[in-house]
């Protein structure tokens, strides 16, 4: 049986050359939607 994994991590700064480093480490797939470019990007200041 395949479990799907979904989990949502926020940060504070620029975190994507970690990101893509466990994406390479892990050898999975990576999903990444900035705050910004999320339905709620215009509640966030900037």
């Amino acid at each position: 049986m395949k479990a799907d994994l979904i989990h949502y991590l926020s940060f504070n700064g620029n975190c994507a050359e970690a990101m893509q480093f466990y994406k390479d480490a892990l050898d999975r797939d990576l999903s990444v939607l900035l705050m910004r470019d999320s339905p709620y990007g215009s509640a966030v200041a900037a």
